[in-house]
């Protein structure tokens, strides 16, 4: 099966309808547009949790480790090759626990059926990563490296927040998901050290990219790095804000790469 029908047949089954992928609009049908015709090389170590790495500053880097690392626990365990599959560990038996768990996910590969084509690429291995304290997650939308949109998530499994942020920080009453609640006193952003410290980190891993989205953490004073994601939620979201996101999402549509995967 070809890139596109692969795209086509996601699309039937999660949204019910076929992609315009001629004159896209909305950001799902945009995402699908840049699986297609904005693949690069440099996206598969991109994609990869643990090459990805070289790309980043070092002192942004959370403390890991190929293979499971117990001077890393209490941290994460977590495949290289694709997306969800991050467990706790807070004890070296959790972390074998885990290693059973995962080592069947590295013989499977990711992103098959979604159109996420470089996930196929990645050498699949198992990781453990340090974990933070009382860290909240910023996920930065870059369109030609300049920030449009921020989620933010904190208070994760105990009582989850959420809230769409402007680049400068400000709340918004947008919805990336239709199950999405913002909180009812959700914060503009941790700071004006932290906002600028994040921004300006995200704005450079960016750069290179028509669209990334860039998943860093605020934790212990720092920004950390988390990955970089090229098509969330394989652009499928409902949402009653898809086309407000696809207008955000102002990507050039006119130069097609010549494909790797076609």
């Amino acid at each position: 099966m070809n890139l596109r029908r692969e795209i086509e047949g996601l699309c039937k089954r999660h949204l019910g309808r076929l992609p315009d992928l001629e004159n896209p609009r909305g950001y799902n049908d945009k995402i699908q547009w840049l699986k297609l015709h904005d693949q690069r090389r440099e996206q598969i170590k991109a994609c990869d949790k643990w090459a990805v790495r070289e790309m980043v500053p070092e002192r942004h880097l959370i403390p890991a480790k190929v293979g499971i690392a117990p001077d890393l626990v209490p941290g994460f365990v977590k495949c290289t090759h694709d997306s969800g599959s991050a467990r706790r560990v807070r004890s070296e038996h959790e972390a074998k626990a885990a290693l059973d768990a995962l080592f069947p996910r590295l013989s499977s590969p990711y992103g098959v059926g979604k159109g996420e084509w470089a996930y196929r690429f990645v050498p699949p291995r198992l990781i453990t990563e340090k974990a933070l304290d009382h860290a909240t997650d910023y996920k930065f939308h870059c369109v030609h490296g300049r920030i449009e949109w921020v989620q933010v998530i904190w208070d994760r499994g105990c009582g989850t927040k959420e809230a769409i942020l402007t680049p400068l920080g400000r709340a918004t009453d947008l919805h990336m998901d239709e199950k999405m609640v913002h909180a009812p006193a959700a914060v503009s952003h941790p700071g004006e050290t932290a906002w600028r410290a994040m921004s300006h980190l995200a704005t450079r891993l960016a750069q290179p990219w028509r669209y990334v989205r860039v998943d860093l953490y605020w934790s212990q004073g720092q920004a950390w790095f988390g990955e970089l994601t090229f098509w969330p939620r394989a652009g499928c979201y409902r949402s009653k804000d898809e086309a407000v996101f696809g207008e955000m999402l102002d990507i050039d549509l006119i130069e097609k790469l010549e494909p790797i995967v076609p």
